[in-house]
């Protein structure tokens, strides 16, 4: 393609005015090569060198136009262009006629495609040719698109396919294929035809008040379309929504490369998920988000599923202090390599009804059993390579469900931010004195997951005769220090826990209180002991008396407090579960709602489920 004679094209860039004027062959210290040919850059002097670096900046070949410069430039950031149309000067015989697309002969580029178009018997021809013309044309579909319908003409072959037209999609979405990659190849198109269809709002958000929304987890919501012929659902990571620019972007980069290594080491035991960075609406505005496409995996709604969740491993306090050496022996039977007691289950199960039900399902279908061994083997593998926690706290975060009368297990969003490294900082600010800073939370949480996410994996371990996951010396160094701060699950004052829990279940009802003020009980000190026993607690009349009792001299949210202040709402965690525990007992829900209504301050707090509770309850 010789190209035109001249070209004048007008725009804007980082708020300065750009007016050009590009001639064939023209003179100039200031030039540009436009289908193989120079051509002078004439204009505003001072302006000329930038000028150059832009035009250079994108392809210049196959342009028959001013349109098609302009076009061009459309895909650089920070262009803009005035009202009026850009002008061609002498072309008005190159426009295309009818009968072709452009009456130029072909450029060398052109005349590639061509040659491409003409021997393209295999899917990865086509791509070749995508790709090939994608590249001549910065990325842009559209222009790329029609090079492709010029090619096809000047070769006589006909129409461009709409397999070739989902190739380039393919190649090139409105993101970039390259962010669509953890589905392959043959998925891809689906995916970008699936974002396609989500509901945006004029902004070009993803606009989720008009997407169903059918869970929520510890960190997520999930969306998927009401009305959708797409086996995808969206997450949104929530944490995200709040946070700086960069903060996300490294998030965004750091799970990105989680999710990789996690996929590298459990195959197609992963639900295929791939993270975006996008923009979300709903209900409180526009925000910017990590959100995340992900498979509608359907062991989800198989009635052989089982959750696997580390509180399934928890034994209640009550049960704890009754039968504190059985306790203390499982627990370090799991933990310590060395002086450990032997593993006992029969005393588990005794202990554990949840334990009791794995236990019996693993004895009568052995292929469970299998399917547990084989993600506890690739999981240990996963761990020692990484140091790398998989999220067990979150409700089907791990399934395992029966697939063509096999079990099997899948793993959904399970990477979080807790991490062999982090744990050990955790480990070491309890042991040096677990001073309150900004961190404490941070820390407590981690030493709490980590040690509960132990637990569990070493007790499925051995109960199916393999030798512990996680070994951690660490945690046996630092043993003591984790009894204090109550993480191993055994009251820091057991002798006190069992106090307290005798006169629960020695004295009557209406003498509760007054045995309390003798023992000297410090509700606020003393509350998580409390709710420990009032869930336990076997009596309806009992149960009300020391939910009443909790919840009138426990402090509530103040007034005007700050959102970012947790130590105000320390104790809505107290009546969010005083509440569960009342609510469906006789007399129990005017105090329930009552509870509710103050854990509805916390911002952190459950409230899609408190709301569902509390519109059930009235």
């Amino acid at each position: 393609m010789s190209g035109p004679q001249e070209l004048h094209i007008s725009f804007r860039h980082l708020d300065t005015d750009y007016d050009i004027n590009l001639q064939k062959g023209g003179k100039s210290a200031h030039s540009v090569e436009i289908n193989g040919i120079s051509y002078a850059v004439l204009g505003e002097k001072e302006k000329l060198d930038t000028a150059c670096e832009i035009l250079n900046s994108i392809s210049l070949d196959s342009i028959s136009t001013a349109e098609d410069l302009h076009g061009r430039l459309s895909v650089l950031k920070n262009i803009s262009f005035p009202t009026q149309k850009t002008d061609d000067i002498g072309i008005k015989t190159l426009k295309p006629t009818s009968l072709a697309p452009v009456l130029e002969l072909p450029s060398r580029n052109i005349a590639k495609l061509i040659r491409m178009v003409k021997n393209i018997p295999s899917d990865a021809d086509i791509q070749a040719l995508c790709r090939e013309c994608l590249a001549q044309n910065n990325n842009n579909v559209n222009l790329a698109l029609a090079s492709l319908r010029t090619a096809f003409y000047q070769a006589g072959a006909g129409k461009v396919s709409g397999k070739i037209t989902d190739m380039l999609a393919y190649e090139a979405s409105d993101r970039n294929v390259d962010e669509i990659r953890a589905f392959g190849r043959k998925r891809t198109v689906d995916v970008i035809q699936f974002l396609k269809t989500l509901p945006q709002t004029v902004n070009g958000a993803i606009d989720l008040t008009k997407m169903k929304k059918i869970g929520q987890g510890g960190t997520q919501d999930v969306f998927v379309l009401k009305y959708g012929p797409f086996p995808f659902v969206i997450k949104v990571n929530r944490a995200s929504l709040g946070m700086k620019k960069n903060e996300r972007l490294e998030k965004y980069k750091t799970d990105n490369a989680a999710y990789k290594a996690l996929h590298g080491s459990f195959g197609d035991h992963c639900t295929v998920e791939q993270l975006l960075l996008r923009d979300v609406s709903d209900a409180s505005g526009t925000k910017k988000a990590i959100i995340s496409v992900a498979d509608f995996e359907v062991g989800f709604q198989k009635d052989s599923k089982l959750g696997l969740q580390d509180s399934d491993f928890n034994w209640n306090e009550v049960t704890v202090v009754k039968h504190l050496d059985a306790y203390e022996g499982m627990l370090k039977s799991v933990f310590f390599s060395e002086n450990a007691p032997s593993f006992d289950l029969s005393t588990l199960e005794a202990m554990n009804p949840k334990v009791a039900k794995i236990a019996n399902l693993i004895r009568e279908e052995p292929d469970f059993g299998h399917a547990l061994k084989e993600f506890l083997t690739k999981f240990k593998e996963y761990f020692n390579k990484t140091g790398q926690y998989l999220d067990i706290a979150g409700r089907d975060n791990i399934i395992f469900f029966k697939d063509d009368e096999r079990w099997t297990f899948k793993l959904g969003t399970v990477i979080k931010v807790e991490t062999a490294k982090k744990f050990e900082d955790s480990l070491n600010w309890l042991h040096n004195g677990s001073k309150k800073t900004e961190e404490s939370e941070n820390h407590m949480g981690m030493l709490t997951y980590c040690f509960n996410w132990t637990k569990a994996l070493n007790t499925l371990a051995m109960m199916v005769g393999m030798e512990k996951v996680i070994v951690d010396p660490n945690v046996v160094t630092m043993w003591s220090d984790l009894e204090k701060a109550e993480i191993t699950g055994k009251p820091s004052n057991p002798q006190r826990f069992l106090n307290i829990l005798q006169a629960v279940e020695t004295d009557p009802a209406n003498k509760l209180l007054e045995r309390f003020e003798a023992i000297g009980v410090n509700p606020e000190k003393e509350a998580d002991s409390l709710l420990a026993i009032l869930s336990e607690s076997p009596s309806p009349n009992k149960k009300l008396v020391l939910a009443n009792y909790l919840h009138q001299v426990l402090p509530k949210v103040p007034n005007g407090v700050i959102a970012d202040d947790p130590d105000a709402f320390k104790f809505c965690s107290v009546r969010f579960h005083i509440a569960l525990a009342i609510e469906k007992i006789p007399g129990g829900k005017a105090l329930a709602l009552e509870c509710y209504e103050e854990v509805m301050k916390d911002p952190r707090g459950p409230h899609q489920e408190v709301r569902k509770a509390m519109s059930e309850l009235s």
